[in-house]
């Protein structure tokens, strides 16, 4: 626990040198500003729907999510974790210290995954302030007249969760090529064809496709968590997770 704990301390020091705390921070703060400003500017027209605003709000902004920012995301993050040790030829000398492969490795995936919690939970934070701000704004929206708080709250937890898969791919792709093409194209085209095949009926079994599915999940009003699309992310993160240790744990200290 001790050399997980000093693996951690220094995974954290060397994220200062790349974005990924940043664009954790900037993508919420973008997506949820820009659902802001909507309901804002076009406060007469969804006050005219007469329906729960708070899930018209919510269905937008886990569709875009869920379609690209999400899996773009975890591309970019998955990518940058190894960043600074494929630049600058850093796995030798992580490989010499007097700590196990299993703590480092597994200390770049927490950061991922604090990371990834950072953006989920500012995005939910960001999400709910938009909403009781529009309560005294734009009071005839109506957000005060509604509340499914529960339901976006299981909603997030699921997303969060369907990510695994794909940050599971790309890390370990991210760990096979020190170079930035590969991981990062190979990831773009699978957001592609998750997009195209989007109306498939066993899409589902597409990592890529799990948090767009977990977004329809939110417009269907699903509060179980543990539906298809979450069940397909944890396995195939369990898959990667553990193939990528193993092929880290065979790289030799040259």
């Amino acid at each position: 626990m001790k050399s997980l704990i000093r693996a951690f301390r220094a995974e954290l020091i060397k994220s200062k040198r790349t974005y990924g705390l940043l664009i954790s921070i900037l993508i919420p703060i973008l997506i949820t500003g820009l659902q802001f400003l909507i309901f804002f500017i076009k406060h007469e027209y969804f006050a005219r729907f007469g329906f729960n605003p708070w899930k018209i709000m919510g269905d937008n902004l886990f569709n875009t999510m869920g379609l690209v920012v999400l899996p773009l995301y975890l591309i970019i993050i998955a990518y940058l974790i190894n960043f600074t040790e494929h630049r600058s030829g850093a796995w030798k000398y992580l490989f010499s210290l007097p700590i196990p492969k299993f703590s480092i490795y597994t200390a770049k995936i927490l950061l991922t995954f604090l990371w990834l919690l950072i953006f989920c939970l500012l995005t939910a934070l960001l999400f709910f302030a938009s909403g009781w701000l529009l309560v005294k704004l734009r009071p005839d929206i109506g957000f005060q007249d509604y509340n499914i708080n529960i339901l976006i709250i299981i909603s997030f937890v699921k997303i969060f969760i369907s990510c695994a898969g794909i940050l599971a791919i790309q890390f370990f792709m991210s760990i096979y090529w020190k170079d930035f093409i590969r991981p990062v194209g190979i990831g773009i085209a699978c957001v592609i064809v998750a997009i195209i095949l989007g109306s498939w009926k066993m899409i589902y079994i597409f990592p890529y496709s799990n948090p767009k599915l977990v977004a329809k999940s939110l417009a269907a009003q699903e509060t179980n968590i543990f539906i298809e699309p979450v069940i397909i992310s944890i396995i195939f993160s369990i898959i990667f997770f553990i193939g990528g240790y193993f092929l880290l744990a065979k790289q030799e200290v040259k």
